[in-house]
């Protein structure tokens, strides 16, 4: 590109720009590119000495500076202003400010003469800026915003006028046009003194209809005379035509409008349409102001003014703002009302929960203070029964006070349980325990065991009956035992001396399941018709002269053990005659759901030992308080919190065992670590480490898993049960209990323990699962087992404490924990796994003596074969003798 610069040199720029459309260069020697779609380039040159050493370029587009269009179609350099005057292609006007680098739009001013594309901008000697397009030449005025157009001029006809054709020379401002060349002579009019102008509305149309009908109509209503039109509410689209009635040159006039409040800034129309438009203004007041141009187009400083006023509808009145006032005042009222109710509900919510959740502390509270307080009551019971024992053992029933005194005992302990069952009920904690078994012999045997001593004392008939002898069902035993419990107790009460008891058994139908239909009816006092509705409520008691003995519980605790079981009870009772109740069970196991079945317990690893009453003991060795025995069989330790308790039992199992007391677990540990202990008896609720504490400690323990512990629990629940087998003891026992049916009971699960001793010790085959151990233990003898037969392979000889050892135990220990499993010594038992070894090897054909002895560890063939004999009855050589004879 090459260009003059203003030192009168040519300069040769090399840039990169396409599509350059016009050049100027302003005051500063700065060059000015126009582009088209690239907007405006500023190059400016830097001398030294004289020279152009370096150039600056500079680059303005839409996005980056105030332009408003890229495309360019002319620059022109305003010397006098120090600016550079823009035309686009979209027809916009620009005023670009050198020093501050932003455009100034004067666009809105000639939207009435330019409707196409700039053509050239030029300035004239008077400092107008002379603008050109196709069609039209106007002179601009920037300092007073005058604008006149040399358009549809008589003199110059109706031209196309060239891009790029014009020059200014001696006052006249020459145009290339189609056929020749124009000239306009410009004029110093433009700066002079506007005329005063009147700008009167001509027309007014709502929604395209004019209301210049000389009368108010539903549009609006339009008075000329005090400047005021009157518009309806549902005033939309509106036109509002205005002039200055001038004719003689009507194109030189231009109008501006604009309505305070709705558009704040001149609204410019053109010459040939003026014309506002509002599609809907707002209710109320608003000013209506128009300008003009005198004839040279000169803005005349004279605004009219009109007064627009808009009827409100019906809804925007003042009265209706009332209304919405008052009903936005209810719905606050109303959303404040729901508000508080909300907040109130949610602090009673939160009130009930915090109330539930206290009410649910308190019966826990409750729950767990009756099952305290009803250890305190089954350990007092627990000392009386056992010191009738002993006064029976001491006086050898010449006591005949002590039988009343047991089934008062008896009866108090039922009474305890009622109530505890009670409590359960009421929070929800009773569960069902669903098993399968003969619900025939179960109903005979509990009658029979429970109720015929008691019958035959009082003179009563008592009679079970049973559709068939064996009648296979679901149920659940505890909670049928407990209703039978307390409906044949009721008929024992109030039956009277002579009468009659019978139970029923037979199976029904009902709603399509097999249930059992259980009867229990007497010949005793009847209750009254009008008392019979109330009899299964909580605490109702009939007036009767034996009511002072019931505590309203019972057939309450009747009717919600069998809503539990899903089963229903019904009353038939005549005064005088006797009472009959009918309970109906279902027996199928579809009438239950999965979980209310009863866990499958392992009977195994715990034996209940459950205690038969007094009339039914048969068979139990019960031990007379003589002179204490000089055998002592074993050492017991008894651990019990109660000092009384302690000293009762001490004073029975004394006779046959070496006994050492502990008061809790912790004490107990420490003597079980000083004491050899062959069984332990404890309670379960202790201070410090209760009794399932103390039973998982030791039955976690090597040196200690070997030996028996029993609980004794007021406790006797399912859960209960189960709790004592993961505890992993090996008996327990429910108080309140009989003590000389405790001790025959103990006795007899040590007699079952040294039949199992005695009959692996005598087996011919290494077989430990006779011994019924746990599974630690077991572990531990198969371990002692393997080192023997392990040493005995390699022909070495081991003594014991080598094995002890080798389990990782000290040789006391070992020896105490081998000499309680087997009943054998530790030496004792390595030679009886010996001969045992010796026994198979003579089986399997071995006939060699010296070569069984060797191999099973004996130093001898003599001495192999005196072991042999004593263990197994024989000699090895008529044990060879008899099998070759039997071969």
């Amino acid at each position: 590109m090459v260009c003059r610069t203003d030192r009168d040199k040519l300069a040769v720029i090399k840039v990169d720009i396409h599509d350059i459309s016009s050049m100027e260069i302003d005051t500063r020697g700065a060059i000015w590119l126009g582009t088209h779609g690239h907007g405006l380039y500023r190059i400016v040159p830097e001398y030294r000495r004289g020279e152009v050493v370096k150039y600056t370029v500079m680059h303005f587009n839409a996005h980056n500076s105030t332009l408003l269009s890229d495309n360019i179609e002319t620059l022109c350099s305003d010397m006098h202003r120090r600016k550079i005057w823009i035309g686009t292609t979209e027809g916009y006007v620009q005023a670009w400010d050198i020093a501050t680098n932003k455009a100034k739009d004067y666009s809105p001013l000639f939207y009435s003469y330019i409707n196409a594309s700039i053509y050239d901008i030029i300035t004239g000697k008077e400092g107008h800026i002379w603008v050109s397009t196709a069609k039209n030449v106007i002179e601009f005025s920037p300092d007073n915003e005058v604008i006149k157009s040399y358009a549809g001029l008589d003199d110059t006809g109706i031209h196309s006028f060239e891009r790029n054709a014009c020059f200014y020379y001696d006052g006249v401002y020459y145009y290339g046009r189609d056929g020749g060349i124009t000239g306009f002579k410009g004029t110093s009019d433009l700066a002079g003194k506007a005329q005063a102008v009147d700008v009167d509305i001509t027309d007014v149309r709502v929604s395209g209809k004019s209301i210049l009908d000389g009368g108010f109509s539903e549009e609006g209503l339009l008075d000329i005379q005090s400047r005021k039109l009157v518009l309806g509410p549902d005033a939309h689209d509106i036109e509002i035509d205005f002039s200055t009635l001038n004719y003689s040159s009507p194109r030189q006039v231009l109008y501006a409008y604009r309505i305070k409040g709705v558009n704040n800034d001149w609204v410019y129309t053109g010459n040939n349409l003026p014309r506002a438009y509002y599609n809907k203004l707002p209710k109320g007041e608003s000013i209506l102001e128009l300008r003009a141009t005198d004839s040279e187009g000169r803005w005349s400083a004279k605004t009219v003014s009109y007064l627009i006023e808009r009827k409100p509808a019906f809804y925007e009145t003042w009265w209706a703002y009332v209304i919405y006032v008052f009903l936005c005042g209810i719905l606050a009222y109303c959303c404040y009302r729901w508000a508080v109710y909300r907040v109130r509900l949610r602090n009673e919510l939160k009130i009930i929960q915090i109330e539930k959740e206290k009410s649910e502390e308190l019966t826990q509270a409750k729950l767990r203070y009756f099952t305290n307080i009803s250890h305190d009551f089954l350990t007092p019971i627990t000392i009386i029964s056992c010191l009738i024992d002993d006064m029976v053992m001491t006086y050898k029933n010449r006591i005949p006070q002590l039988d009343k005194m047991r089934s008062s005992l008896r009866q108090l302990k039922h009474l305890i349980q009622q109530v505890l069952d009670f409590r359960k009920i009421e929070n929800g904690k009773m569960s069902l325990q669903v098993s399968e078994g003969d619900i025939s012999v179960f109903i005979e045997d509990l009658c029979r065991m429970n109720f015929s001593v008691l019958m035959d004392k009082k003179h009563i008939s008592f009679a079970v009956v049973a559709e068939k002898p064996h009648i296979s069902a679901c149920f659940d035993r505890d909670i049928l035992e407990k209703v039978l419990y307390n409906l044949l107790f009721n008929a024992y009460k109030y039956t009277n001396e002579g009468g009659e008891i019978t139970v029923s058994l037979s199976v029904v139908e009902n709603d399509g399941v097999r249930s059992a239909l259980i009867r229990v009816k007497d010949t005793g006092v009847g209750i009254p018709l009008e008392k019979q509705p109330f009899v299964f409520n909580r605490f109702y008691t009939a007036t009767t002269d034996t009511a002072a003995e019931a505590n309203g519980i019972g057939l309450s605790l009747v009717k919600e053990l069998l809503e539990i079981h899903h089963g229903r009870i019904a009353l038939e009772s005549t005064v005088g005659k006797g009472t009959e109740f009918s309970v109906l069970l279902p027996m199928e196991k579809s009438a239950y759901l999965p979980e209310e079945f009863a866990p499958q317990e392992d009977m195994s690893v715990v034996e209940e030992l459950e205690l038969p009453h007094e009339e039914n003991i048969v068979g139990y060795s019960v031990l007379e308080k003589t002179e204490p025995q000089k055998e002592v069989d074993g050492c017991m330790l008894l651990v019990d919190d109660n000092v009384d308790l302690l000293d009762v039992m001490c004073r029975v199992f004394s006779h046959r065992h070496k006994v050492l007391l502990a008061h809790d677990g912790i004490e107990a540990v420490a003597v079980i670590e000083n004491n050899a202990v062959d069984v332990i008896i404890s309670d379960v609720m202790m201070p410090n480490m209760d009794g399932l504490e103390l039973c998982r400690h030791l039955k976690a323990d090597i040196n200690t898993s070997h030996i028996p512990v029993i609980l004794l629990t007021a406790k006797n629940a399912p859960e209960d049960r189960i709790e004592c087998y993961k505890a992993g003891c090996d008996g327990y026992v429910a108080k309140p209990f009989e003590l000389r049916v405790l001790e025959a009971r103990v006795e007899s699960f040590l007699e079952h323990k040294r039949c199992a001793q005695r009959d692996f010790k005598e087996e011919r085959e290494v077989r430990t699962a006779m011994l019924k151990m746990s599974a630690l233990d077991q572990k531990f003898l198969d371990k002692v087992i393997s080192i023997i037969e392990h040493n005995m392979k390699k022909a070495i000889d081991i003594d014991v404490n080598t094995i002890a050892r080798e389990v990782g135990m000290s040789k006391s220990s070992f020896y105490r924990k081998i000499k309680l499993i087997t009943d054998l010594s530790p030496v004792e038992f390595v030679k009886n796994i010996r001969l045992k070894h010796a026994y198979e090897l003579l089986e399997k054909g071995e006939t060699s003596l010296e070569s069984v002895a060797y191999s099973t560890g004996f130093s001898s063939a003599k001495y192999f074969s005196t072991c042999f004999k004593e263990q197994f009855g024989i000699t090895p050589t008529e044990f060879l003798r008899r099998r070759e004879l039997d071969v």
